[in-house]
């Protein structure tokens, strides 16, 4: 009998204890509601949200290429890219006739390098005025190769800009990286014989159309034409805009590269000395007695670091600009 007993109260246990069929064993109980989160009350703004952005307005749809436009700037294109073959070849040609005329020039003074130097400084003799009619001829042939490839670039730079040409970019990138470049060295050989003429104000002219066209990138260009303007004002015997110009081609070195070349440091120290700033001079020649590697000389500067010190005194403050 007490096994019939305990039997059906482990069976009244079981069935107390099994949920019915489907319901959830988590869920609430029988006859109570699901449980809910309730939903955050709706606000106008969103914490923290920040206010919308106006939208930029659409572009206004690009109009079609017609293939009449499309077909112009493909001529355009082709024409300009004979038009540097034609320029290149007729390069070379001017450039052999410029040297012939350059050694005849040479043949008419005793030191061409002295003679530049001479007509920049206004003096004139027959042979001075015999050299400078040469370079003023060579000048003349390479002006007109010049005006050539500025003529390219200028026309290539207008198809850049043309909707027409949008499938054609490859081959302008292409043509582009040949014509700048020539376009750049024949501006500079342009200079470069304005100087030899004499023509001080024209050379500077023309290198500092070189410099602002060069972009970051392109430093050590900028260093090497802005040394050429520092020649310049160095043959005319201008040495305050001389020591200005090479004090910005010191002045953009990186500091970590200040002492790759100590060329640098030594122009600019002679061009201190040269407008009698002693100071700037020492402080500049010294710095390079102290970078110069084992076994690195350079001439003539313990002189220079002695003469200085005999005009500012041994040992004196330097009272000059900050170089570095």
């Amino acid at each position: 009998m007490r096994l019939v007993s305990a039997a059906l109260v482990l069976l009244a246990w079981t069935v107390l204890a099994t949920p019915a069929w489907g319901a959830d064993v988590d869920g609430p109980g029988i006859g109570e509601k699901p449980f809910t989160v309730p939903a955050p009350e709706k606000t106008d703004e969103k914490p923290g949200a920040k206010p919308a952005e106006t939208p930029p307005p659409p572009e206004p749809p690009k109009k079609p290429v017609s293939p009449a436009a499309a077909a112009r700037a493909e001529k355009q294109l082709a024409d300009l890219e004979q038009r540097l073959m034609t320029v290149l070849g007729e390069e070379m040609d001017v450039q052999v006739a410029v040297n012939s005329a350059e050694i005849k020039a040479n043949q008419t003074v005793k030191d061409p390098a002295a003679a530049s130097e001479e007509l920049s400084k206004g003096h004139q003799t027959p042979q001075l005025r015999e050299y400078a009619k040469i370079m003023r001829a060579c000048l003349q042939q390479l002006a007109a190769t010049e005006a050539k490839y500025a003529a390219i670039d200028s026309a290539l730079r207008a198809l850049q800009r043309d909707s027409a040409a949008a499938d054609l970019k490859d081959r302008i990138k292409l043509l582009e990286q040949r014509v700048v470049p020539k376009h750049r060295t024949s501006q500079i050989k342009v200079g470069d014989f304005q100087a030899k003429a004499g023509d001080v104000k024209g050379a500077i002219a023309t290198y500092n159309i070189v410099v602002q066209s060069l972009s970051p990138q392109d430093e050590t260009e900028r260093r090497n034409v802005k040394e050429k303007i520092v020649g310049v004002y160095d043959k005319a015997g201008d040495f305050k805009n001389a020591l200005s110009t090479m004090k910005s081609v010191y002045d953009a070195i990186p500091e970590e590269h200040k002492y790759d070349n100590l060329n640098v440091q030594l122009k600019l120290a002679s061009f201190y000395e040269r407008t009698n700033d002693f100071a700037n001079a020492l402080q500049l020649y010294e710095d390079v007695q102290k970078h110069l590697k084992a076994g690195q000389t350079v001439g003539g500067l313990a002189e220079a670091i002695a003469r200085c010190q005999e005009k500012v005194g041994s040992g004196a403050k330097k009272t000059g600009p900050k170089t570095h």
